[in-house]
């Protein structure tokens, strides 16, 4: 009888504990603000559109050249705004309604859980340029962050082609924006 009542004790205690730390978790979500479909951007000097994880548009992401360099995303006041969830986001990239990003991204970069907000909190109180190689590496959180990945490039005396953000999403709904984009990924 010891033997059943203690065995009934440890499995309500894991009951217990099981539903209890389940119940207590907090969902954390992560609302990404759906850029506005008439937006018109430009191909000058390059335009992509690529598929990864919306949060990735609040963190830092840099270029890695050959070298193992990185080139952190031009980060100041001029190119951050706040997005109506008040994250503090790049102005030149747009999340559309399908998911993609259109923006002006390298097909090399990597991502940083390094928010906006932080790199620039950190850069005014250190008086730096930018943030140093070996802590900007210490904080990638993916190395491959796109799923697919277009780019579009002006150049020489080619004029820059306008789109719409809507115009790029029909584009990837109608399977027709190879015919305006290189497929890199």
């Amino acid at each position: 009888m010891k033997t059943l009542k203690r065995i009934l004790i440890a499995f309500s205690t894991l009951i217990i504990i099981f539903f209890g730390v389940g119940c207590n978790k907090e969902e954390v979500s992560i609302e990404i603000e759906i850029a506005d479909e008439s937006i018109v951007v430009d191909d000058g000097p390059r335009l992509t559109i690529c598929k990864m994880k919306p949060e990735y548009l609040l963190y830092v992401s840099c270029e890695l050249f050959y070298d193992g360099r990185l080139s952190p995303a031009l980060i100041e006041d001029s190119v951050l705004k706040k997005d109506i969830n008040g994250n503090l986001i790049r102005k030149n990239r747009y999340l559309l309604a399908n998911g993609y990003v259109v923006g002006k991204d390298h097909i090399n970069d990597v991502y940083t859980n390094i928010t906006f907000q932080e790199y620039m909190d950190y850069v005014n109180l250190e008086g730096l340029l930018r943030w140093r190689d070996d802590s900007l590496s210490a904080r990638i959180i993916d190395t491959d962050p796109y799923e697919f990945f277009y780019i579009r490039q002006s150049g020489g005396n080619q004029p820059s082609t306008e789109f719409t953000l809507k115009e790029i999403r029909l584009m990837i709904e109608n399977n027709t924006i190879e015919e305006y984009f290189e497929k890199l990924k």
